[in-house]
């Protein structure tokens, strides 16, 4: 299950629909939210293309696994 919410002094909000969900041992991953002030990747690489020698893309049809 993967849900957003905050954590105040050290402590996991967990949303009322999980609360009943989950009792006893688990796991969590922790992964830091961007706070916006950076653009993610795809927006930095579609305003600033990155200029490989000898690249060519794939066909429409070789991109959907259509053949050669």
């Amino acid at each position: 299950m993967q849900f957003g919410t905050e954590i105040r002094e050290g402590l996991l909000a967990l949303p009322f629909e999980v609360k009943g969900a989950f009792e006893g041992p688990g796991h969590v991953i922790l992964v830091k939210k961007d706070d916006g002030t950076e653009e993610d990747l795809i927006s930095k690489l579609l305003a600033s293309p990155v200029d490989v020698p000898g690249f060519l893309p794939l066909s429409r049809d070789e991109a959907n696994g259509r053949g050669l």
